[in-house]
């Protein structure tokens, strides 16, 4: 057997050193991927609950917005005041007035002028030419 030699028990263990030097840097490196994948995953994560979180307050505010709107859609006041517009009631001690627009100063005057043809010549204007001023107001 060969007698080893002080320098040889040291250059092993330099290498024994070396190798677990090495593989603990591996290790570590590892580790810190792995960290590094777990905490992106948690920011992620994170993110779309933020997000879902907001969705939520938007569907919730919209559903106060809804309710509230039903609610004045079944009160009296509501259905009072659609009876009123599109049915035409009123109230027994009610009097309804219906205001008209307007007519413009053509229009009147053309409103005058046909009431002295109709009132002079009447009698005279052929029936196309009535129906004619009648559809085309001329």
């Amino acid at each position: 057997m060969k007698k080893m030699q002080k320098g040889e028990k040291v250059g092993g263990k330099m290498r024994f050193i070396k190798f677990f030097l090495l593989l603990g840097l591996i290790i570590l490196a590892y580790v810190a991927y792995s960290a590094s994948k777990v905490i992106y995953k948690k920011n992620q994560i994170q993110k779309e609950i933020s997000a879902l979180e907001e969705e939520a307050a938007r569907i919730e505010k919209n559903n106060l917005d809804l309710k509230e709107k039903i609610a004045y859609f079944e009160s009296r006041d509501f259905q009072e005041k659609e009876v009123r517009d599109k049915l035409s009631f009123q109230n027994p001690d009610e009097n309804m007035v219906i205001v008209k627009p307007g007519l413009s100063g053509r229009e009147k005057s053309e409103v005058a002028n046909m009431a002295q043809k109709n009132d002079i010549e009447a009698e005279d204007i052929p029936i196309y030419k009535k129906w004619w001023s009648y559809f085309f107001k001329y």
